[in-house]
């Protein structure tokens, strides 16, 4: 096992994790996500040869630590064949804290041989099996690194790790470390941290998991196997998992959903096109974050479902996406939502002042933000006049002070008159006595100085409607847009202008009248369903369609002038 951990936390130099990082972007460029045949891969894991292992070394870094001991055993269908042992001479001083975890002393190693002389006797035992290790990630670091330093092979082996099996497997368990492991499960042990006591514990959890992968899913081959285990790197080699073509998919709107092997939704995203998105998200694995490749990757089939048009098709993503609590939100991938400062309730003392999209707790925003730099600029003047930090492009206050920020934000178009400057300050210092703040008169000078948010909108007062075409239907979809927000209730008409001349027209006029009089500007966002709709409802009001040519939202005023 590699040292000097139980749970193998290595420590990487900034240098270190920097070339990593290029190394990985490098061969994503190169990946996309055609499905890769190969035969050995078809083959029931209760066929395959496995090579488990266990390396003890000097550090975490291969470029500068060494292989201390390896062992190796040949595991296939319930037996073991033969195995594979050397201490290894690192040609390096092995550390206190190593020895001690290890018991491998420098006078232990000495006299063994170097890796230059180990590493070819070990690849010829490994071949081309399939290597097994707890946290092999960190192993097979130092296997790569040697094999080419001291072979000139680049080691391709596939591989399984016990940790990554684990989690989905045994969750349970309160330690996912080897030796937690073998406890919870009370498996046979020996002295932990050397190599031949670690790789034997290994295995014994190996057969465990096997047996439970076998109860779970039936007759695995190898590769669903590793599919299974979500390790990004080794799917990626693997390659797209669905063997159905896209070509089958409709080229109209509607949800997109991405299926694992027990058919389980993975992914859910909403589409103007869902054939198109589909293909995209398959050819350009680069362009995707790393947990969303994972989930495609992870993908068995796919399932669709086509709606009238993209409004509908947000509304239902955000609600599967919060009912199914799917770890990767498809607003991460679209981006359809836009910037605000937001204001956000988080308990019954403390408030949250921000920038970014809206979530449950929100109860006052303006937007949309363009510039995020003259943002944060403007919110650390706020920092400095309430005397607290900016982080992460928050800052927390009491809630007493809510008052003042929601007067300063909604009156910030009126700056120029001196009466509302003169309420605005009189709020703000009535409330930083009240909650006992400093008071920094020359910050809220250059707040009130600032305008910056003369351009912005409470967003709470966007009231109107969303015009969808219906493609299939051939008929216009009209969304009633209230305090932001787009209603799943649409009203359905021949064209636009039979819309505007209609009783429906008047009466929503009508109500937003009612609403507008109460001067009501609050959110009410309680779940993650209620905020990613708004989100998308804002960005349907602001973002790129809405153009002077393809106008999608039309404001209250809008209609009463046609």
């Amino acid at each position: 096992m590699n040292t000097p951990s139980n749970s193998k936390k290595v420590s990487f130099s900034r240098q270190d994790k920097n070339s990593r990082r290029q190394r990985a972007l490098k061969d994503r460029q190169i990946v996309s996500l055609t499905r890769q045949i190969d035969e050995t891969l078809q083959k029931s894991i209760d066929d395959t040869d496995f090579i488990v292992f266990d390396l003890e070394t000097t550090g975490g870094n291969p470029e500068r630590n060494g292989i201390t001991e390896i062992y190796a055993l040949h595991y296939k269908e319930g037996k073991v064949f033969n195995d594979f042992h050397s201490m290894v001479n690192p040609k390096r001083n092995i550390p206190r804290i190593v020895r001690e975890i290890t018991g491998i002393s420098n006078q232990m190693v000495r006299h063994a041989p170097t890796i230059q002389q180990v590493m070819p006797s070990f690849l010829d035992f490994i071949g081309d099996k399939i290597l097994v290790s707890h946290n092999i990630i960190g192993d097979l670091i130092f296997l790569k690194h040697f094999s080419r330093v001291a072979c000139k092979v680049q080691l391709e082996n596939k591989y399984l790790c016990t940790h990554l099996l684990t989690e989905l497997l045994i969750p349970e368990s309160p330690s996912k470390s080897l030796g937690g492991l073998v406890d919870y499960l009370n498996l046979p042990k020996d002295t932990m941290h050397r190599a031949k006591a670690d790789a034997l514990a290994t295995l014994e959890l190996f057969k465990v998991l096997l047996k439970k992968l076998s109860n779970r899913f039936g007759d695995l081959s190898l590769e669903d196997t590793i599919r299974t285990q979500g390790e990004i790197e080794s799917c990626l080699k693997l390659g797209w998992a669905i063997d159905r073509s896209f070509d089958e998919l409709p080229e109209k709107p509607g949800l997109l959903r991405f299926l694992d092997i027990e058919h389980n939704v993975l992914f859910t995203t909403s589409s103007y096109n869902i054939k198109k998105t589909a293909f995209h998200l398959e050819k350009s694995p680069a362009k995707l974050a790393r947990p969303l490749v994972k989930k495609l990757l992870k993908s068995h089939d796919f399932s669709f479902k086509v709606l009238p048009d993209i409004l509908t098709a947000m509304h239902e993503e955000s609600i599967e996406t919060d009912k199914k609590n799917l770890s990767y939100p498809a607003f991460k991938w679209h981006l359809r939502y836009i910037t605000t400062f937001y204001i956000k309730v988080l308990n019954e003392k403390e408030i949250l002042m921000g920038i970014g999209q809206l979530s449950p707790g929100v109860n006052f925003a303006v937007g949309p933000i363009h510039d995020k730099k003259e943002a944060l600029n403007y919110l650390k003047d706020l920092a400095d006049f309430f005397s607290v930090n900016l982080s992460r492009q928050t800052i927390t206050l009491a809630k007493e002070e809510q008052k003042a920020l929601v007067s300063l934000l909604d009156n910030s178009k009126k700056l120029t008159r001196f009466l509302n400057v003169s309420k605005i300050i009189l709020s703000l210092l009535w409330n930083i006595n009240k909650s006992g703040n400093f008071k920094n008169i020359k910050s809220l000078i250059k707040i009130l100085r600032n305008q910056y948010l003369k351009k912005h909108t409470v967003l709470s007062q966007e009231n109107g409607v969303i015009r969808c075409y219906d493609e299939q239907e051939k008929k216009c979809r009209i969304y009633p847009v209230i305090n932001g927000s787009a209603k799943l209730n649409p009203m359905i008409f021949k064209d636009w202008k039979s819309w505007l001349k209609s009783k429906q027209c008047q009466e929503f006029l009508l109500e937003i009248k009612k609403k507008d009089s109460t001067g009501d500007k609050a959110i009410s966002l309680s779940s993650k369903a209620e905020a990613n709709i708004m989100n998308q409802t804002l960005w349907m009001i602001y973002g790129k369609t809405q153009s002077k040519k393809n106008k999608n939202f039309f404001s209250v005023k809008d209609i009463s002038k046609q």
